[in-house]
């Protein structure tokens, strides 16, 4: 066999990376949130207001009492000159602020309850902070000056990134010090409040009505359900898929109809010369046949579709009140895009950066797979050829196409620093659908399934 490069297989591979660097997005968002993953739901004063406008330690400890969340974390910041160093951005943190956001400790620990509890001067740096400050990483035990006091660094935070993340601003340095001893020193206002939201148990207009009852507004807030974003971004891998699995049952149930046409004629042909019972015993080989190709097409599209169909979510806002209206619906789709087109990565908080951009850019690609693997199947219409041994080669080709494809696309996930899962199932399913997809539009299949001569419908 010789292999032969086509312009249709760098479709198969665009379609593939944007299939696998989707879901790798998914999971880096994941675990860009801990432990709890996507199961939290967090509550940010809106950009541009002033910190004034978030909550302060009170209405932290009311909103607390009222909600009983299973876990939480509250963070304020504000920007600081730390003796020595360039301006840096200090996290004031209470509650468990490393379940739900990822910290890569060097070295020592971080901010925990007795430290807010007892007040205490002590802060964790990251590493940037402690090369500018002392030149080296050996700093636990040692003193920096933060708001004229001495504070004690309790623990080093590593800021290695992934290249991805290395594509948006990352901004000041941060420290981090015990949310109870930066209201002691610098009035603080808590603009970031995360709560464990399990399977969604926490009402977010529950939530609102708690934050005008004890004595904010709650437009001020933009309150966010992780559960639903995670659903959001990891059904962009499961459209891939669900399109190309769709297409695939289309091609099986015309297959199926077009076996079925087949034994129709057959009959009404055997019948011109035979009795009924005659024309069932000599055209025995073909019901079978028949029979079993329709119950392996049958069992083989159960298969896929189990494989494709998921759960599809979609946003209230995002769904018109009348479906019918074209107005609503240009309206909606024009709000679609001036929100994607004017999103701003300038959010002072760094985690809220990361998230935006990296849902943004998984939109991106979710767009692009789908649209070269539509160019895709499209092309698969073009050149029949009657010859087993050039559509063996053809066949051969392209997998040899979709295993380099997910080999580079694996490569470059990598080099950009996101988790890579590899389903051998869905690899399945894609190398299943092109085969099936290639093989109907041959047009050759009556042919291969009963082993007579015949003209097959145009399709």
């Amino acid at each position: 066999m010789r292999f032969r490069f086509e312009k249709r297989h760098i479709l198969i591979f665009l379609f593939i990376f944007s299939l696998f660097l989707s879901q790798s997005i998914y999971l880096y968002i994941q675990d860009l949130n801990s432990s709890v993953g996507y199961e939290k739901l967090a509550i940010r004063l809106k950009e541009k207001l002033p910190a004034e406008r978030g909550f302060n330690i009170d209405q932290i400890s009311k909103l607390n009492r009222i909600v009983s969340p299973d876990m939480a974390t509250y963070y304020a910041f504000k920007d600081s000159a730390v003796s020595g160093a360039r301006q840096v951005q200090v996290y004031g943190v209470l509650g468990n602020f490393n379940e739900f956001n990822r910290v890569k400790l060097v070295e020592g620990s971080f901010i925990d309850e007795n430290d807010n509890r007892l007040k205490r001067n002590v802060v964790v740096i990251e590493d940037t902070v402690a090369e500018s400050l002392f030149g080296s990483g050996e700093v636990l035990g040692l003193e920096i000056e933060v708001y004229n006091k001495k504070f004690e660094i309790i623990g080093i935070i590593s800021t290695e990134r992934a290249a991805i993340e290395k594509l948006i601003d990352i901004g000041s340095s941060r420290i981090y010090i015990p949310l109870n001893t930066m209201n002691n020193l610098t009035e603080a206002y808590i603009g970031n409040v995360e709560y464990k939201n399990e399977r969604s148990n926490l009402d977010i207009d529950v939530i609102k009505d708690k934050i005008a009852l004890i004595g904010n507004v709650n437009n001020d807030f933009l309150i966010e359900d992780f559960n639903i974003v995670g659903s959001q971004q990891r059904q962009k891998h499961d459209i891939l898929l669900f399109v190309l699995g769709v297409y695939c049952l289309y091609v099986l149930i015309r297959l199926i109809v077009d076996i079925i046409k087949h034994i129709v004629s057959y009959s009404k042909d055997s019948l011109e010369d035979n009795y009924f019972f005659e024309m069932i015993k000599n055209g025995k080989r073909v019901y079978i046949k028949g029979i079993l190709a329709i119950a392996g097409i049958l069992v083989l599209g159960f298969f896929i579709w189990k494989k494709v169909s998921f759960k599809f979510y979609v946003t209230s806002d995002k769904i018109p009140d009348n479906p019918a209206s074209i107005i609503q619906i240009l309206s909606m789709v024009t709000k679609y895009i001036t929100e994607f087109v004017n999103y701003n990565y300038t959010h002072p908080v760094y985690e809220i950066k990361v998230y935006g951009f990296l849902q943004k850019l998984n939109t991106t690609v979710f767009w692009v797979g789908l649209i070269f693997e539509i160019l895709y199947l499209a092309s698969i219409k073009g050149k029949k050829s009657g010859k087993i041994k050039e559509n063996i080669n053809v066949l051969l080709s392209k997998g040899i196409c979709l295993i380099a494809s997910v080999w580079i696309s694996v490569m470059f996930i990598y080099l950009l620093g996101l988790p890579v899962m590899i389903s051998m199932v869905d690899v399945l399913l894609i190398w299943i659908s092109f085969i099936i997809v290639y093989f109907y539009y041959q047009g050759e299949y009556l042919r291969w399934f009963f082993g007579e001569a015949g003209k097959v419908q145009e399709v």
